[in-house]
């Protein structure tokens, strides 16, 4: 008999939805996708095929479209009161995503754990920064060229400031699915009291109450030290176990790549995040009054 999901962390992608992903699954009444971020739903039964730096051998490589390869990832379940997968793009793709569980998933819930959208931008900047896959080392430049990026087919690993537009994303759950289904975190709530979320998410979903290890901390971000090394290790990286680059070679490269990096990131230029706070304002406005809490840390002017 194939065993689905019946809990999904949607999403924002850089807010904490790793360590839910990863905090979740310690539970022994709960069974997480050893693939984190499969997007299926997202993307059942097409052809990925972005053409981004690094695409071809990240996102189309790691996304599952065929329910068999599905299914699989759920086959060693026990019996587990909870199964879940995690997948960020299910909110980016919310019309998409929302449609394809309400017609194949019975009685699904979601977990969402949303960030402040400017700071959630820039954190996902520097994560593909430190993974190699973003070719630009200035957040500015890459997010004018957003827009150039998305009429040439990059995946959305790029869309920086358009991932933030969390109202419109899960407006379509709510309609899909219904309040009682959905739970919305803040990252600033799992930062400061990651037990009262866990507590309120084995609540939400029928869960006894247990002791989770939350020290471990997911996705730092990092940033080069040297900017002519990163991007002279970062393309081979990015071509892994292809060409020249296969076994050692890439091996140490990647390794030289890794080395390279630092936690010391840049700060944002204050215009940027004035001009993004300016950007998000009125979304931010809308989804306080769709999840019920205060966001107004998120919309104090700068300076």
């Amino acid at each position: 008999m194939e065993t689905l999901p019946n809990t999904f962390i949607i999403g924002a992608p850089r807010s904490g939805t790793t360590s839910l992903h990863n905090y979740l699954g310690q539970h022994p009444d709960v069974f997480m996708s050893r693939l984190k971020e499969p997007r299926y739903f997202a993307y059942r039964g097409e052809e990925v095929e972005y053409q981004g730096p690094a695409d071809p051998v990240t996102f189309n490589q790691s996304t599952v479209t065929e329910r068999d390869e599905y299914v699989g990832l759920f086959r060693d379940a026990g019996g587990e009161a909870v199964v879940g997968e995690t997948s960020p793009i299910y909110m980016y793709r919310a019309d998409v995503a929302a449609a394809n569980i309400q017609q194949t998933v019975e009685d699904p819930r979601f977990i969402a754990i949303l960030r402040n959208p400017v700071d959630r931008a820039y954190s996902d900047f520097l994560n593909m920064v430190r993974l190699g896959r973003e070719p630009i080392l200035d957040f500015e430049t890459a997010l004018d060229r957003e827009d150039k990026r998305k009429e040439k087919n990059w995946s959305p690993f790029y869309y920086y400031a358009e991932k933030g537009m969390y109202a419109r994303q899960l407006e379509r759950y709510y309609d899909a699915f219904g309040r009682s289904k959905i739970k919305v975190f803040l990252f600033r709530e799992l930062a400061r009291d990651g037990k009262e979320v866990m507590g309120q998410i084995m609540d939400f979903l029928d869960l006894e109450t247990k002791r989770i290890d939350l020290r471990k901390k997911h996705n730092r971000s990092q940033f080069p030290r040297v900017n002519l090394i990163h991007k002279i290790a970062s393309y081979p990286s990015v071509k892994s176990a292809r060409g020249i680059f296969r076994g050692p070679v890439w091996r140490f490269i990647d390794w030289l790549r890794k080395k390279n990096l630092t936690e010391e990131t840049p700060e944002m230029r204050v215009s940027t995040r004035v001009s993004l706070e300016n950007k998000f304002r009125p979304e931010i406005k809308r989804l306080q009054s769709i999840v019920g809490k205060s966001l107004d840390h998120w919309t104090e002017p700068t300076g």
